[in-house]
This record gives structure tokens, sequence and C-alpha cells, in this order.
């Protein structure tokens, strides 16, 4: 596959999206004048999944910083309404890789003299996404290693895209809020460029090495230095079970529940201790060790969480730790969570969610994560029921990555039918 690398073709891709999607909302709106409420709502829900649709199938046709951006939008849950989230959660598939050829080219030029470093590099994929793709190799020295390599151009292709990404992006969130787009947009956007720098990825790893350097249950493979640059990124090859052969019957759910636990532990760890998340989620992000250890990559996308972010955090887990329902429409005014002009989110809507979290971090018996099957309908009713109420909350920037984090977190501990002391976990970081 080669990317359509062409700034105004892929300018005029995404200005047909957005006018399509304006033309869309615009005709919605006017018929609106002339229907009941209940079959305003029943119309502009059904207009809001058809533009989604529209979006993902631009999106993913495009590749680079467009797709990127929509598998972003698809771990947000707390961004978008539920079924919009699961459209543009169809954009997760892996992508279909560039010939190796033009990668290997994109390696020499990075490398220059440092590329003979390698004795060999396979020339098949072993993994390709939106921005790049990997390949496994062995180094002169021996070591075997994985090779992350930014495509051509890439860069320049997704700083081209933004400015247009945002119009479409933006008329499709704001058929369902009133809130301001642009504060929103610009943490989407500084999380997409930080991940074109794949020096700053290798800092990443270092630094988390350095966190995690007694955490023997935690694995982070190292960073060859000297076969990576600001676009290759070249690691130490440490293999483990795929996540999806982690769900399997192969292993035992013993084994399971503990991959699940230090799975949750990091999450709680990372929030409560070091204020600094993985932000991906992504469960092919992990791997796991019949030893019971989990080994974490690609650490493009971290989140620093600010101190009104984290002190809102804890005080939200004691209030369900404690049962104080009462307290969080406060908390989440103080972190900047709240109706129209400063006004708490009434309680009705809060209860939900409140309960569900207050389940799964029970005494006894231990919460299982997947028990619940129809967990992800509840969450889309409950969608269903509060949007018309939900178009005027707002909701900070630095939450964003945080609530993707913690939302993919509980999606993978599901997968896994997870059973453990969630509470004494968050008990340990947050008392």
């Amino acid at each position: 596959m080669s990317l359509l690398t062409k700034p105004y073709q892929r300018a005029l891709k995404l200005a047909s999206l957005a006018g399509r999607v304006g033309t869309s909302v615009l005709g919605n709106r006017t018929a609106n004048l002339f229907r009941t409420e209940d079959s305003k709502e029943t119309h502009t829900a059904t207009n809001l999944i058809r533009n989604a649709r529209r979006a993902v199938e631009t999106l993913g046709s495009l590749k680079g910083g467009a797709m990127k951006v929509g598998q972003m939008l698809s771990l947000h849950e707390g961004l978008f309404p539920p079924e919009i989230t699961a459209i543009f959660s169809t954009l997760q598939k892996e992508a279909p890789p560039i010939a190796f050829e033009e990668m290997n080219q994109q390696i020499k030029s990075e490398l220059g003299e440092r590329y003979h470093l390698f004795a060999s590099i396979h020339p098949e994929p072993y993994a390709a996404a939106s921005i790049g793709q990997v390949h496994v190799g062995e180094l002169r020295d021996g070591r075997h290693v994985v090779v992350k390599i930014q495509y051509p151009k890439i860069d320049h292709i997704i700083r081209a895209d933004l400015k247009n990404l945002k119009n479409v992006l933006g008329r499709i969130f704001a058929m369902f809020s009133s809130i301001e787009w642009d504060p929103i947009w610009e943490e989407l956007k500084a999380r997409l460029l930080e991940e074109l720098d794949y020096s700053l990825e290798a800092q990443n790893i270092r630094q988390m090495k350095k966190l995690y350097e007694n955490i023997p249950e935690i694995i982070i493979p190292d960073v060859i230095e000297d076969t990576s640059s600001t676009r290759i990124l070249t690691m130490e090859r440490v293999d483990g079970i795929s996540p999806k052969m982690a769900c399997t019957d192969i292993y035992p759910q013993q084994l399971k529940d503990r991959w699940g636990q230090i799975l949750f532990d990091n999450l709680i760890r990372s929030i409560f201790n070091h204020r600094l998340i993985h932000a991906d989620p992504n469960f092919g992000n992990f791997a796991f060790k019949t030893e019971g250890n989990v080994i974490l990559y690609d650490f493009g996308c971290m989140k620093q969480i600010p101190d009104d972010i984290y002190a809102g955090l804890k005080s939200m887990a004691i209030a369900v730790l404690d049962d104080r329902l009462d307290n969080i429409p406060e908390i989440l005014i103080n972190m900047g969570v709240h109706k129209g002009e400063k006004q708490p989110i009434p309680l009705d809507m809060i209860e939900p969610y409140y309960h569900m979290f207050k389940d799964a971090f029970r005494k006894t018996p231990e919460y299982v994560f997947g028990e619940d099957r129809k967990f992800y309908q509840k969450l889309i009713e409950l969608g269903k029921t509060n949007l018309p109420r939900s178009s005027d909350i707002s909701v900070p920037k630095d939450i964003i990555f945080i609530d993707r984090t913690v939302v993919g977190t509980i999606g993978n501990l599901r997968k896994l039918f997870a059973r453990g002391p969630w509470r004494n976990i968050i008990e340990k970081w947050v008392r």
C-alpha cells in the first residue's frame, strides 16, 4: 500500500467530508423546525451516527494523522456518545503495511552509516499502524531487536491534515455538545504531535524504566540508542503472550487474574504515585508472561497529571470508597467538570456511574470484570438517556487522556475476566 501524500489531495478529501457533514447538520436542523421533540432526538441521533460513519470511512482511507486521530477518539469513551465511540473503534484494526523497500530506505536515510549496525531486518512487518510500522531484526552484536519505522513524510502529512481534521471533527462534536471544541482539539493535537517524535518516546522509555526499576512485575524493553533517531526507534526484542492468546482458555483464570491485577495496579500507581500515565491503553500495547509479568510497549503517548486533576481524582476515589456520593458534584466542579456556568452536575446523572464503580470496588466478594456482559450496553443506554442534558457539560482538556486510560484499562480487564482485590489496590495508593 502507498500513502496518499499530496497535501492538496488529502485536503480535498477532508474538505469534502467537512462539507458533507456540514450540509447534513444544516439539513437536519432545518428539518427539526417541523418535528416533534421525540422525533428531533431520534433524527439527530441517526444523523450523528451517519456522519460518524462517513468520517471513519474517510479517516481510514487517508491513514496517517487522520486515522490516528480517529483511533485516539475511539478510546475516549467519555468524550463522545458510546455509539459514536463504537464507530470510531473500527479504526483500531491493523493498517495495511507499506512496502519494505520504502521503509528500508527510510531507515538508511535516517541512520546513515549506523545502518550497518544491523545484521538483518525482516522484510515482513511485525505490525503496521497509522504513523509507522514495526519490523524485527538482529544487530551485528547478536541482539534481537524490534525496529519502529515512521512512514516517509508522515510528519508533513499529519501537520497538513490538522486544520481540516479540526474542522471535520469539530462539526461532529458540535452535533451533540455546546462546549468549546478548541481546548479538546489542542490536547488531542499535542499528544499526536508528540507521537511523531521517536526521540521523545525514547526519552519516555528511559524515564519509565527508572520509575519501574524496582517493580519486577512490569517489563519495559530497552532502547537501543545507536540505531534510533527522531523517526526510527530500535528496542530490544522482548516477546510475550499476545493479548488475543492471553484471553483464550489456554491459560488458567488464576494467571489471567494476576495479569489483570498488575494492569490495574499499574494504572492506579501511575495516577496517584508517579502522576505520569502510559496513556495508550490499546490492548496491543501489552504482552504477558507465564511467570505473571506484564510487558509494556509503545510509549509515544504519555500524560503528566496536573495538580488540580490529581487532587480531584484522589478526592473522587475516596468519595467512592467512603460511600459519599453527595461530595462528588463539588469535587467535579473543582476539577473543571460542570454544567453551563459552573453549575453542579445533577446527582441523578452521576449516580448510575457511581454505583457501577462502587460495585467494582466492593470489599467482598471480589468483583470480576466482564461478569456483567451488558456493561457496555448499560453505558450506551446511559449515554442515550443523558445525551439531551449533556450538551453543556464542560470537561477540562487535561482529563481527556486520563479518562481514555482508565476506560481502556477497564476494557482490557473485562477481556481477561479478571478478578481481584481492586478496593485494596486503590486504597494502597490513595490512602
